[in-house]
């Protein structure tokens, strides 16, 4: 659903751009100049790294860098800048470039850098470069912009510019600017203005991600891959021994100094608009569904939006609603504005080169698609809430990975929008009706359909009923969902920004026909959808540019309809019916809990999870309050569940559930709801029982798929018993439970219970969400220190770890190390080794004290006998940092199969004809440690005697450590800003 969004979003954004850029195109490109400057690379910049890749050649003019399957290169300046207007010459990688990255940018050092980047990411032969831009604020970026380019930047060189000033940084290509990020510290937003940057460029292999998201890959035939650099050219605030050059108010440079205070003209702020919205291909301040809880706060201001028309509405709302309520004011000043249906007369053909056509003296309107382009249109007027109808005759046939959109949308970074698409399929199955409502840029509010008809043999009616109260999607005139105004909720709801009207024929097939696998039959090209008898009538309008005129909130009905009970009925139907997605019951995709919007149920679950012959069953179970889920306990059953009647029994209380199967308790899930954690308690349910398909996910994770030669399965039930509990049927009253007779009222597990209870856990459980920390990094469910449903491990466990990571012959081992206190881990650092972990036995240590933990290895080649240490966590409690100081800890090891992550992020999976697969242990050592068998004494440890107990490294041993993790350290989580966007940890400064 997600990628479905975003492909939307982008499309409709195309719908938008197209009108008439081409009027504007050839004077822009007529307006831009080239600004070259003679420049000496052996002067300005040091090549710092490549093996000779990198070479500065015609006498200091020009620079090149080179990528083979060896290595990249790349280069710096030799000065550092706070401020200033840095312009560079590139000619890229030509050819197919396809997973290389051209990097060109200005960074700080530190963990808490600022940078402000161009990347350059390449792509197959012919298709175009995409141009990345950020901007990173003590170490904190996720700003991305991103861009096709209007010209080949392979066969010429054309240069690309940073313009950084207090108040701006300004991206611009060949003098047009591209972006601006202002400087709005008063908005609480970060502005880099304290850390002086030097200059960086480098070419390197980015196959795993850079072109098509990592699907197509460096082709190293074509290497060595070369880029180009010359004009190199800085107006700039140079940084010498602490002082900058611009202290007496002018900077290094050709130049008055002027780019200090430079702002974008007119004439710019049109190019940038011209360039939004023609070639952005990715903005970060649109993108809702990346950042669920609310856009960056700079996103939220006029200067992100792509039209200023937008500006002029928010600056004319906000004055008017100084002394007017908005909507009072919109109903005063509104007239209903009639529509005869004539499409001449309402829309405006936006894209398609002539693919779209209004037919039949403006009755008819037809958008076509075929493999060069879809088509669409837009409404000449905006409405402020209408009853919008329009009857519509889908594609015929085959129409797999179309989509027709018919949809309202305001505009800017934070719109409006109401969605009907009709997604196509495979001749004779159904389309799918996909509706959406997005509020200030935020949607994920998806329900789907199909439908009870034919669409594609007439017309059919759609209409959007958007008032104050409420959203309701109609089909034929019968509602099929509504989106109600809960505001007062804290629920977004559009209710200020005025929409057009916009519909379109376009390709979407890699995701619209069952999630991309269906692909488009261009054989049957061109596709067609069809308009009549539009609508708008009962309406709020206006024309751009026009005068709003008032809707009559005590003449109009329609402003204030909602759903009668007959309605309702219908809608409950084609729900139960026809209704084949629903963001109120997905919580899987919404782990932290389902919209406020959406109903609140409550759940109790047994699920039964099939297996191979001869392969235990899983059992499933789960307790969801308020429409929260993610408490799963899975078990195998020490019996065959198929061989006989087995009993399963959910004993809910107002004190806790219990989960018994043959009346042997399994789980208990108790009553918090004094620690905040929800419970059961105010919602009826009812029993459901149903066998179904799930082989995307039930057994081994989907790998195993039903074999349907052993259709039909069946599941067989006996001996129903609900004489101990409340019940009511339909509409009637309920059965009196008295809480001083009924003792099931009140039961929890006594001692012999929690010990049947203990012995399922610890024997027959497989998965406890209650230990599950990578799954929940943020910290497991507050329930999770009810030790009546942990593991032996403890919810809070702390844990130091030695993990080695198999590889292909001949590659070397990863060792993966990590420390957990109080369940938080997050501190991998992992290493090479420098020997053959597996032609000999070789010692690997934990050293654990009061003063810090050392891990050491010691290894027969190793010139020292006490072991090379690889790593120190200290004890920095006192900063705040956690330590595990309280918990005993167990040894642990085991040999075990994690090819969906452990080599090469799982890419490279078992190879079972080596099986089996062998590890060796010997020499064990516990002396120097402070012990206990179970249920025994301590064995004292004294502090005056053992000196282990405070040993540190001395000079030498961190001599050593800093070898090991200068060669052979492959990743540390203390310099991973990328995973750590918000911060690194605490220790990783001190």
């Amino acid at each position: 659903m997600v990628n479905q969004n975003k492909t939307h979003q982008k499309k409709k954004k195309l719908d938008m751009a197209m009108i008439n850029y081409s009027t504007i195109l050839f004077p822009l490109l007529a307006a831009i100049m080239i600004y070259s400057v003679s420049a000496n690379f052996h002067q300005d910049v040091e090549i710092t790294w490549g093996d000779g890749r990198g070479q500065i050649t015609n006498n200091g003019d020009l620079l090149t860098l080179s990528l083979d399957k060896s290595s990249g290169s790349g280069f710096q300046s030799k000065n550092e800048y706070l401020f200033g207007k840095i312009d560079m010459q590139i000619k890229l990688v030509a050819g197919n470039s396809a997973g290389t990255v051209t990097a060109y940018y200005l960074k700080s050092p530190g963990s808490t850098w600022d940078e402000i980047d161009f990347e350059f990411l390449g792509n197959l032969s012919g298709d175009p470069y995409t141009l990345h831009t950020n901007v990173f604020t003590q170490g904190k970026g996720d700003r991305e912009q991103q861009f096709k380019l209007w010209f080949d930047p392979t066969i010429d060189f054309h240069t690309y510019s940073i313009l950084w000033n207090p108040q701006r940084i300004i991206f611009s290509v060949d003098g047009t600017p591209i972006r601006e990020f202002k400087n709005m510290e008063s908005q609480g937003t970060l502005f880099p203005k304290n850390q002086p940057m030097r200059m960086y460029s480098s070419l390197w292999n980015a196959e795993d991600w850079a072109t098509r998201g990592g699907l197509v890959k460096t082709d190293w035939s074509k290497a060595p891959f070369t880029a180009s650099y010359r004009g190199f050219s800085e107006e700039a605030c140079v940084v010498s021994n602490g002082k900058s050059s611009c202290s007496n108010g002018s900077g290094q440079g050709s130049g008055s100094g002027s780019w200090l205070s430079q702002e974008l003209d007119s004439t710019g702020q049109e190019r940038m608009r011209w360039v939004q919205s023609n070639y952005v291909i990715y903005n970060y301040c649109t993108d809702a569904e990346r950042f669920p809880q609310g856009l960056p706060r700079e996103c939220l201001s006029a200067i992100y939006l792509s039209r200023q028309e937008a500006t002029k509405y928010r600056e004319k709302m906000a004055v008017s609603s100084t002394k007017t309520p908005l909507l009072l004011l919109s109903l005063f000043f509104f007239v209903v504005a009639a529509s005869a249906g004539n499409f001449y007369e309402s829309f405006d053909i936006t894209w398609g080169d002539g693919r779209a056509k209004i037919l039949e003296d403006g009755q008819l309107l037809t958008c076509t698609l075929d493999k060069i382009s879809g088509s669409g249109f837009q409404s000449k007027k905006e409405y402020l809430y209408g009853k919008i109808d329009m009857k519509l005759k889908l594609v015929a046939g085959n129409s797999a990975g179309t989509v027709t959109a018919y949809y309202l949308s305001s505009k800017g970074a934070t719109w409006d929008e109401i969605d009907f698409e009709f997604l196509g399929n495979l001749t004779g199955q159904p389309y799918t009706i996909h509706t959406n409502v997005f509020t200030g840029g935020k949607g994920n509010r998806e329900m789907q359909f199909h439908l009870w008809f034919d669409p594609t043999a007439d017309f059919h009616t759609y209409t959007v009923h958007w008032n104050p109260v409420n959203i309701i999607f109609l089909v034929d005139g019968i509602p099929i969902r509504v989106f109600k105004n809960n505001e007062k909720s804290g629920v977004g709801y559009p209710t200020s920004q005025p929409m057009k009207i916009y519909s379109s024929l376009w390709e979407a097939d890699d995701w619209a026909t069952q999630g991309g696998r269906v692909k488009i039959d261009w054989s049957n090209a061109p596709f067609s959808a069809s308009y009549r008898s539009f609508n708008d009538q009962s309406a709020c309008s206006r024309t751009s540019n026009a005068t709003w005129v008032a809707c009559d909130a005590n003449k109009d009905s329609w402003m204030w309809t909602s759903l009668n009970n007959h309605q309702y009925g219908q809608m409950k139907w084609v729900q139960d019916e026809f209704m084949i997605y629903n963001y109120c019951t997905d919580y899987k995709r919404f782990p932290q809990g389902l919209a406020k919007e959406c109903a609140t149920w409550d759940e109790i679950d047994f699920e039964f999870l099939g297996n191979l012959t001869g392969q235990p069953y899983t059992i499933h179970t789960n307790v969801f309050t308020g429409g929260k889920g993610n408490r799963e306990m899975q078990f195998y059953l020490w019996f065959d569940p198929t061989a006989d009647f087995h009993t399963y029994t959910v004993h809910w209380n107002p004190v806790n559930i219990i989960f018994l199967v043959d009346g042997i308790p399994i789980r208990v899930f108790k009553n918090n709801e004094k620690s905040g954690v929800g419970y059961p308690t105010g919602q009826p349910m009812k029993i459901y029982s149903s066998l179904w398909e799930a082989d995307d996910w039930a057994t081994q994770g989907g790998r195993v798929k039903i074999d349907w030669s052993n259709a039909p399965f069946s599941a067989s039930y006996r001996s129903f018993n609900d004489q101990s509990a409340c019940s009511r049927t339909s509409n009637t009253t309920w059965v009196a439970c008295d809480a001083n007779k009924d003792s099931w009222m009140w039961t929890s597990l006594n001692n012999h219970q929690y010990g049947l209870m203990k012995w399922v856990q610890d024997e027959f459980m497989i998965y406890n969400y209650c230990t599950d920390y990578k799954r929940f990094p943020q910290g497991l469910a507050k329930e999770s220190s009810d030790r009546a449903i942990l593991s032996s491990k403890g919810a809070t466990w702390d844990e130091i770890d030695f993990e080695f990571l198999g590889n292909l012959t001949g590659q070397p081992y990863t060792i993966h190390t990590n420390v957990f206190i109080g369940v938080k881990g997050n501190r991998e650092m992992q290493f090479h080794l420098w020997f053959d972990p597996t032609a000999d036995f070789h010692t690997y240590t934990v050293h654990w004290n009061p003063v810090n933990i050392i891990f050491n290895i010691s290894c027969v080649q190793s010139f020292l006998v006490d072991g090379i240490p690889i790593r120190v966590f200290k004890n920095n409690e006192k900063s705040g940092v956690g330590y595990p100081t309280s918990q005993p800890m167990k040894i642990y090891s085991s040999l075990w199969e994690a090819d969906d992550r452990a080599t090469q992020g799982g890419r490279v999976k078992i190879d079972w004809s080596n099986a089996p697969f062998s590890a060796s242990y010997r020499s064990f050592n516990d002396q120097s440690a402070c012990s206990r068998t179970s249920n025994a004494t301590w064995v004292a440890c004294d502090a005056n005697k053992d000196s282990w107990m405070w040993t540190s490294l001395n000079n030498h041993q961190y001599g050593q450590m800093k070898w090991v993790q200068d060669e052979f350290m492959i990743y540390n989580y203390c310099t991973d800003y990328k995973r750590f966007p918000q911060s690194l940890a605490k220790e990783c400064n001190l």
